[in-house]
């Protein structure tokens, strides 16, 4: 994570991602039990974070900001990162490194009209 307001680029995605870094609480939707996670880089549909639970592909999931740890984020960052949002996981990766067991997860908010 870095704080000096990195524009992620990748060319399959539409929008564009920012790096933010910001804890979290995740729970499957409609459950009451919370696990702990930190998002790492945010578009206005999307948003990657880590957890150390797997989470399976095509569940839904509600992402609630706890902290944000990004101080000096550009104001572009600040609309696309959900304080609330229900989110549907596209994709979850284990990313285990030096025996910490942790999963990247890339989820995509649903739009609530």
């Amino acid at each position: 994570m870095t704080a000096n307001k990195a524009l992620v680029t990748d060319t399959r995605r539409m929008e564009k991602r920012y790096d933010c870094e910001a804890k979290i609480k995740w729970s499957y939707f409609n459950k009451d039990r919370y696990f702990d996670a930190k998002i790492l880089n945010c578009s206005q549909n999307g948003t990657y974070f880590e957890t150390p639970h797997e989470i399976k592909p095509g569940v839904t999931i509600l992402i609630r900001v706890e902290n944000l740890i990004s101080k000096n984020m550009i104001s572009d960052e600040h609309l696309c990162l959900r304080t609330v949002s229900l989110a549907d996981v596209k994709w979850c990766r284990d990313s285990s490194q030096d025996g910490n067991s942790y999963f990247g997860v890339g989820a995509r908010h649903f739009d609530i009209k």
